[in-house]
């Protein structure tokens, strides 16, 4: 898988592309964790939704806004981590689909989509590992990597800390996985 996403990301960004970011990028992702997820937290009285607002706030503190300025390489993104876009197709073969969101990223960005995305979980330490070895020639691209995967993890309890009740399956298992970050 990560050798298929090295391979989308070698491709030269069409013109059109270029200046396309992909759907629920970085700038999107930041402001829908930083700006409307607290909003939504602080109309809920219950004292779990008010601890999560508190360590989002903490987490908002840090030096996360650092992201919008990243100037990295930016490449061709699938933009869609979620497990279903990957099917084996034999031996060594496997192929992604649904395009829909694709468009520029960075690589650390795409990699944390990837490894955090909620449907990766059973597999995600490892794919953080081999990500984590591409990025390691650079302290910089480590740093990134990891802040992004910090967000994209809040980002997915978001999403399912709406649905909380009936996924609670799913909301659990990424609340766990948030906390460790959180």
């Amino acid at each position: 898988m990560v050798e298929a996403d090295e391979i989308i990301q070698s491709c030269t960004l069409p013109r059109p592309l270029s200046y396309i970011s992909r759907g629920h990028g970085l700038a999107n992702m930041l402001r829908r964790v930083l700006m409307i997820w607290p909003k939504e937290l602080a109309r809920e009285p219950d004292p779990f939704s008010q601890e999560l607002l508190k360590r989002v706030r903490r987490w908002e503190g840090s030096n996360i806004r650092e992201l919008l300025h990243h100037r990295g390489k930016r490449v061709l993104s699938h933009g869609d981590g979620n497990a279903l876009n990957w099917h084996s197709v034999g031996v060594g073969a496997l192929w992604c689909v649904d395009f829909e969101f694709a468009g520029w990223s960075y690589p650390e960005f795409d990699a944390a989509e990837i490894v955090e995305h909620f449907s990766m979980r059973r597999n995600s330490e490892a794919l953080r590992s081999i990500y984590r070895e591409r990025f390691s020639r650079d302290a910089a691209s480590i740093r990134f990597f990891e802040v992004c995967c910090e967000l994209v993890a809040i980002r997915w309890l978001a999403v399912l800390w709406r649905h909380r009740v009936e996924r609670s399956e799913d909301y659990n298992a990424q609340l766990r996985r948030a906390l460790k970050i959180l």
